[in-house]
């Protein structure tokens, strides 16, 4: 009786699938070879500490408790798969199995089983990412920047989105991340499970052909809500637009711009019923400096 070879997972037919329909529009890494490397790989165990994370791992965080309960189960029933690495040097590097390694150095074990493959680094980068998207816990945002990430760095694009396997509307949805104000982004790195796709792509479309950074308190103010829950993800983006919204009865003129090290903080304005606005951000004026700003309009109006 012959061995039968080891029944390729979905996520492995998927990687593959990916790597073929990207790669044929690579004359240098003709696809026959890459079917070779990834039936070629070879399984063993190897050393912990001689891996390194993954450079395209799209997950911004680690949930430490989720690692804790991996290391357990790894515990008490073993590692039941392994995870994948390709060499870099005397060392190696993570494809896929962040978690699992994790686990293994959380629970100081010295080996751990690998499968070993020879992959270029745009193989590696879209075996990462088809591997992460068919995990849990993977939000829309760092899908969203980790597709721009390959599609700026290898210049894949077109038919990319049959290759990961999701619809053109949505690989054009999750690439709207990217045209976010870089203030938004930054937010979303601390918080990547804020907003969804659909959301930012509505938020685009409310930002387009507009000055983003007469929008940045409300947009941020309106983040603070979401995440404390007091604002749903259906409200956010009429909820930005309502706020910015002039009143009929008070066309505002906007007299000043107030910024601190290059951030804009607040502005003064003057409305048509003859009303002086101040807007400042909270966080600037605390304490014994609220108390300066009421003394002097005190005697600004005595």
């Amino acid at each position: 009786m012959t061995d039968s070879a080891p029944k390729k997972t979905k996520r492995d037919k998927l990687a593959e699938t990916a790597l073929s329909n990207l790669t044929q529009r690579r004359q240098s890494v003709p696809t026959a070879s890459i079917t070779a490397e990834l039936i070629g790989s070879r399984h063993e165990k190897i050393p912990v500490n001689k891996i390194e994370r993954n450079p395209w791992q799209p997950r911004l965080r680690v949930i430490q408790v989720e690692v804790e309960d991996l290391a357990k189960s790894i515990a008490e029933s073993g590692q039941i798969e392994p995870v994948i690495v390709r060499p870099k040097g005397e060392r190696y590097e993570l494809i896929a199995g962040e978690r699992r390694w994790l686990a293994h150095r959380y629970l100081n074990r010295s080996h751990i089983e690998a499968i070993i493959r020879h992959v270029e680094d745009h193989q590696m980068a879209m075996l990462t990412l088809v591997e992460n998207m068919q995990r849990k816990n993977l939000t829309d945002y760092e899908i969203g920047i980790s597709i721009h990430r390959v599609v700026r760095e290898f210049k894949f694009k077109k038919d990319l989105s049959e290759a990961l396997g999701i619809g053109r509307t949505d690989f054009y949805r999750y690439l709207t991340f990217s045209e976010l104000p870089e203030w938004v982004c930054s937010r979303l790195n601390e918080s990547p499970s804020l907003i969804s796709k659909r959301t930012a792509e509505g938020l685009k479309i409310l930002l387009q052909g507009k000055n983003a950074e007469h929008y940045r308190m409300i947009i941020l103010a309106a983040l603070d809500k979401l995440e404390r829950g007091s604002l749903q993800q259906g409200e956010f983006v009429q909820y930005i637009a309502k706020a910015v919204q002039p009143k009929p009865d008070m066309i505002e003129k906007i007299s000043s711009v107030f910024e601190l090290n290059g951030r804009k903080i607040g502005i003064m304005q003057f409305t048509s019923n003859k009303s002086l606005i101040l807007k400042l951000d909270g966080s600037v004026i605390t304490g014994d400096k609220f108390k300066e700003l009421e003394a002097f309009v005190k005697r600004l109006i005595g």
